[in-house]
């Protein structure tokens, strides 16, 4: 724990290894005192890294969760970061993604709401576990396993004069083989 949350949950649209690497640290002792960590990662737009994944991962192990829309003209675009013990006791909501621009050097506006047991902040906190179970349960959420990982990894077909790493992966089930194209680096 950290000494105040035992809890750490985030729902974001990007991750990157420069957002990841600047709170890996925290992230390692919260972890060593018994925190634990639940991330829902967007894989849209070509932003997110295999990196951040599997760092993610190490962390948040079977509630790492990777969100792609079979839309392509939609995308997953939250930033989401609640912090709390047995109910969530902070949650932070912005623009700022788990990236370095996110953290550091963006201009980015978030607002961190600290809840206490009134009638207002049990409102809330029921609409944010609200929305955070919708996410899970959303048919383009798909748990991040060892082998979903390694999926996109191994699946891996860049032009040699890319430096992104791009796989092709299938998402949903349908009649036909319907693939989406998603570069991870």
């Amino acid at each position: 724990t950290s000494g105040r949350y035992s809890k750490f949950k985030l729902a974001v649209a990007f991750a990157k290894n420069s957002g990841v690497g600047r709170i890996f640290n925290d992230l390692t002792q919260f972890t060593n005192n018994g925190g634990s960590t639940e991330a829902i990662i967007g894989i849209d737009q070509s932003v997110t890294s295999y990196q951040a994944l599997v760092n993610l991962k190490s962390f948040a192990g079977d509630k790492l969760f990777i969100h792609k829309d079979k839309n392509p003209y939609i995308t997953f675009h939250p930033k989401l970061y609640l912090f709390g013990n047995r109910d969530i006791e902070k949650v932070i909501i912005g623009s700022s993604n788990l990236t370095a621009g996110g953290f550091y050097l963006n201009f980015e506006a978030n607002v961190g709401i600290t809840l206490d047991n009134s009638r207002a902040a049990r409102d809330f906190k029921h609409q944010v576990n609200a929305y955070w179970d919708n996410l899970l349960s959303d048919v383009n959420t798909k748990s991040a396993g060892e082998s979903l990982l390694k999926q996109l990894l191994e699946h891996c077909h860049p032009p040699p004069h890319l430096q992104k790493l791009c796989v092709t992966l299938q998402w949903l089930p349908c009649s036909g083989r319907s693939f989406d194209r998603v570069c991870l680096w």
